[in-house]
């Protein structure tokens, strides 16, 4: 109706009626993009995560996923040397393109590589793979594939949350063209840039899958060797020790490529050759740093057991002090006390002496009428 009143396209009639109610509709909007970045970061839930040495033909399946190695190609650009995986992706068995992770190694800064991950993005999930360590000579590459579904849905509920918060708060003449009468062609011309201006410039910011950095802008040392947990045993121990380098936030040995990290994973992989316990791996790190410190969690033993229960048992006594005080406070005459006795005597006791002075008074006053008389 709004449309044939106005003669305008669907388009400009929707913006006029929304113009009407401005701050509901850009409410329910801001809702929406609410639900959306809610459902994004529900899906942390159901991330996968895979590590993997591949030879040159090579190939993981993860997911939906399977990412082939073709080749390690090394180049130079004057500035910095470039080890990059050519690596093929396929979806359900049909191509899907091409990932290239790497590590730059920039002139005068060779012992700190900056790691470059390779994203390839969707809508219902983006594939992450890590150049985790390499081997020129053989041309092997270790990959860390990972798999986290509904993250474009957090950029998009973002992205509805400004669109409602500015629909919300725009003034009422923003929205005059929608309520005047204009020809119909004009009307769909306007729309088409629009249109073009909105999905334009999402296109021009999206960047290269090769071109994102590793989030938080790590930096590691040079390692070749990256050496894959053969158990899952070793695989939990490598996620349980942090790496002592001093540089790399304290990540697990698992997750950090510098060379000490490569060294604490070998020292891994052989005591659990040896047979060694979880408890024993780590008396050994212990041993060697001189504290607890190469632990990603203390022991829950002696001391360590005592002050983790210790806050829980002052509260506890905290809480039952206030009970007994407020219970104590609370108290009333004529009412048990403490030690189960009752107070019924002493008042008794106060009511009886009341009544005698009572009594003299009357008594007192009485004389004293008679003596007036």
């Amino acid at each position: 109706m709004r449309q044939q009143a106005t003669g305008t396209d669907v388009f400009t009639a929707m913006v006029g009626l929304v113009a009407r109610s401005r701050r509901r509709y850009g409410g329910y909007i801001i809702h929406v993009g609410i639900v959306l970045v809610f459902l994004g970061f529900a899906g942390e839930g159901f991330k996968r995560e895979e590590q993997v040495l591949l030879k040159p033909g090579g190939q993981i399946a993860i997911g939906e996923f399977t990412v082939r190695h073709d080749a390690l190609r090394v180049t130079d650009d004057g500035q910095k040397q470039m080890i990059t995986a050519q690596l093929g992706v396929l979806r359900n068995g049909k191509a899907a393109g091409t990932l290239e992770p790497a590590k730059f190694f920039y002139r005068k800064h060779e012992e700190q590589p900056t790691t470059e991950v390779a994203i390839r993005r969707g809508v219902g999930e983006d594939l992450y793979v890590v150049l985790a360590g390499y081997d020129v000579a053989t041309q092997s590459v270790t990959l860390q594939v990972f798999i986290n579904p509904l993250v474009s849905w957090i950029w998009m509920g973002f992205g509805v949350l400004a669109f409602g918060t500015m629909i919300a708060l725009l003034p009422e003449r923003a929205f005059g063209f929608a309520a005047a009468k204009i020809p119909a062609a004009a009307a769909t011309t306007g729309t088409v840039l629009l249109l073009a201006l909105l999905l334009g410039a999402p296109l021009r910011a999206a960047p290269a899958a090769d071109e994102v950095p590793m989030p938080g802008g790590h930096t590691e040392g040079a390692s070749e060797a990256y050496m894959v947990p053969k158990t899952p045993f070793e695989r939990e121990l490598q996620h349980e020790i942090i790496c002592m380098c001093g540089t790399c936030g304290r990540r697990r040995i698992g997750e950090c490529t510098c060379s000490l990290a490569a060294s604490m994973r070998a020292e891994v992989a052989k005591l659990v050759a040896e047979g060694k316990s979880r408890d024993e791996v780590y008396e050994y790190f212990m041993a060697k740093y001189n504290s607890e410190e190469p632990l990603a969690a203390p022991i829950d033993k002696g001391f360590n057991r005592l002050a983790w229960a210790l806050p829980y048992v002052v509260g506890s006594m905290g809480a039952i002090g206030a009970v007994v005080l407020a219970r104590r406070w609370s108290h009333k005459p004529g009412q048990a006390g403490p030690d189960g006795a009752s107070t019924e005597s002493a008042t008794g006791t106060g009511d009886a002496a009341a009544a005698a002075r009572d009594s003299q008074l009357e008594e007192r006053l009485a004389d004293e009428l008679r003596d007036l008389d």
